[in-house]
């Protein structure tokens, strides 16, 4: 069991147009209205204030990297680099 919180991303549907509720953060052009979305933002959001690890899991094409680069830019890390690592290309 991992000891960092886990956010899983599962494939959505088409976005649906709709206002955001997460107003003008690097969290908002995310969601387009999507509720599991906005809800996973707001608990990143909480989470950015604690300074933990967090472990994002998800299908291919969740999403997952581009949730990351918003987390990292809202982050107190913003002004350094962010590394991306496709740890499925690593080889076992």
């Amino acid at each position: 069991r991992p000891k960092a919180p886990v956010l899983k991303f599962r494939t959505v549907q088409a976005p649906k147009k709709a206002e955001s509720s997460l107003g003008t953060s690097a969290f908002s052009g995310l969601s387009h209205g999507d509720e599991k979305v906005e809800k996973a933002a707001r608990q990143a959001q909480r989470l950015l204030e604690k300074n933990v690890p967090l472990l994002i899991l998800g299908e291919t094409g969740a999403g997952k990297e581009v949730f990351v680069k918003a987390l990292h830019q809202a982050s107190s890390r913003a002004d350094q680099p962010l590394i991306a690592v496709n740890c499925a290309a690593i080889p076992s």
